[in-house]
């Protein structure tokens, strides 16, 4: 049998995506796990780190947004988080929420503004310490800093 090695082989690149997609898996669990992804670019370009802050900001720790918004302000999840999982090709930003089905559509309407918010850079006019607060918490994770 003839070997290949693993730098030769490349998948294929996915075509550009154009319309939404989902997809519904029905299975015997007791909370319903639900995930909001989205391409991003490879390892190498430019914005990883802005994605990586993002990711930070969203859904580390006690003190994040989706945290705060979606089991401390009001407990619609049991479980939420964020992640970039940046690769040599694309790679993925995602939201993962672990939930009861009856909290979905109320979930996602709590996470989607949240999400706009974050993107857009708007604070609701609270460009104060809470924002700053939020980027220097980022880069204490980054960089080992404990203060």
């Amino acid at each position: 049998m003839r070997r290949t090695s693993c730098a030769k082989w490349r998948a294929k690149k996915e075509p550009a995506q154009k319309t939404v997609r989902i997809k519904v898996e029905q299975a015997k669990f007791e909370q319903t796990t639900a995930y909001l992804t989205w391409r991003i670019p490879s390892v190498k370009h430019k914005d990883i780190a802005a994605l990586e802050v993002m990711s930070a900001i969203l859904g580390q720790g006690d003190s994040c947004r989706l945290m705060q918004t979606l089991r401390i302000k009001e407990p619609l999840t049991n479980s939420v988080g964020s992640f970039a999982y940046s690769m040599q090709d694309d790679g993925l930003f995602a939201v993962s929420l672990g939930l009861e089905k009856e909290n979905l559509t109320k979930a996602l309407s709590a996470l989607i503004p949240e999400l706009v918010r974050i993107v857009t850079g708007a604070t609701h006019g609270r460009r104060n310490a809470k924002s700053h607060h939020q980027l220097c918490q980022p880069r204490s994770l980054f960089h080992g800093d404990s203060g």
